[in-house]
């Protein structure tokens, strides 16, 4: 899909004992790459979802933010 970066789980490094927990707390969170990107997939997801977009500032990532949700 376009704009999907991916599930925010399988983007980050973590210790493995902590397999579980950051399943259970990003395993159903997508990270977009814009905001139109956020609206469009969200559409499709229909709420299953968490869906956020990555602000920069100076090339320095400093934030997930932009949770949407469309009814």
């Amino acid at each position: 899909e376009v704009g999907f970066l991916g599930i925010a789980a399988s983007l980050i490094s973590f210790n493995n004992i902590y397999t579980q927990v950051i399943h259970n707390l990003l395993g159903r969170t997508i990270i977009v790459n814009t905001i139109d990107d956020a609206v469009n997939i969200s559409k499709k997801v229909k709420g299953n979802y968490r869906i956020v977009k990555e602000v920069y500032d100076n090339g320095n990532k400093i934030e997930l933010c932009a949770e949407f949700t469309i009814e």
